[in-house]
């Protein structure tokens, strides 16, 4: 039977050797991933649709003008219609 097959009773356990002390002492590495992210919160520009502005504007208004303006483009580009 191979030695690899068998239950280890006493586990290793580092740092606990004579000179070894403490492990987090041994590294003052960090990995990038242990750093915070997303430190800074972006704010809503005057321009981004903040509350005040969207109730101050006529979203019916708005609309209704953009679909007159696409309805005149449409038939400019069609051309007048001829009957038969």
């Amino acid at each position: 039977m191979t030695t690899a097959a068998r239950p280890t009773f006493e586990p290793a356990r580092g740092g606990r050797g004579k000179g070894e002390g403490d492990l987090s002492a041994l590294s003052k590495q960090y990995s990038s991933r242990d750093l915070p992210g997303h430190t800074k919160i972006k704010y809503r520009q005057p321009t981004q649709d903040a509350p005040e502005e969207v109730r101050a504007r006529d979203f019916r208004r708005e609309l209704e003008e953009r679909e007159r303006v696409a309805a005149r483009e449409k038939t400019r580009e069609r051309g007048p219609r001829e009957h038969t």
